[in-house]
């Protein structure tokens, strides 16, 4: 919330795609951001997203996963949503980097995401998976390929396989955007294996 508020005031209340003085996203930008309201599973986990994937959202995404690093913006459209209730007993799960990854970028996108929903639902986030290793780019694999390359990158963490009463609890695994839900399908499978029973997911962005 710091952060949104250095950068508001940095940027002087104006609009990061117009430069309208308004707001961080102005009313007339903001139309531009659809609100996803599809019902949608993957692997029977319920996918919750907020916005449609598109040219405004992926310029969003580039603009705070690397420099300048303006997570305010993100925060900016969480802040907007009002329809999500989470039931008792609800965890949320970012999905991980690499040890690597993470060394380089010093964060994980995912869990930036998860801790500001955290912060305004008041929800425990807990790193309930690891990342074993990189993958190759995924956009120019095919879908069997894809499967190939995330197959076993995921492995659940020790908080993860020590954790009690596994199947009371409601975990919502995090990410910025579901495109073909690969990634996704690999953390859901290492998160039921291990005894979680109640698994939704919940992304900034879904991709068409």
């Amino acid at each position: 919330m710091l952060l949104y508020f250095l950068a508001f005031i940095l940027n002087r209340g104006r609009c990061y795609l117009c430069n309208k003085y308004e707001d961080v996203i102005c009313q007339k930008c903001l139309k531009k951001f659809e609100t996803y309201n599809k019902e949608e599973f993957l692997n029977n986990s319920r996918i919750n997203s907020i916005y449609y994937y598109n040219q405004i959202a992926s310029k969003v995404l580039i603009s705070s996963k690397y420099p300048p690093y303006n997570f305010y913006i993100l925060y900016f459209l969480i802040s907007k949503v009002q329809y999500f209730n989470f039931p008792k007993n609800t965890i949320f799960c970012p999905v991980p980097l690499s040890s690597q990854k993470m060394f380089d970028r010093k964060f994980n996108q995912a869990e930036v995401i998860a801790q500001y929903f955290a912060k305004k639902d008041k929800i425990p986030v807990f790193n309930l998976l690891r990342r074993v290793r990189d993958s190759k780019p995924l956009f120019s694999l095919n879908k069997k390929l894809r499967e190939e390359e995330l197959k076993k990158i995921f492995k659940p963490s020790l908080l993860g396989l020590l954790f009690p009463n596994k199947a009371r609890y409601n975990i919502f695994l995090i990410d910025d955007v579901v495109t073909t839900g690969q990634t996704l399908s690999q953390c859901l499978l290492e998160l039921k294996l291990i005894g979680f029973k109640n698994i939704e997911i919940l992304t900034m962005f879904r991709a068409r």
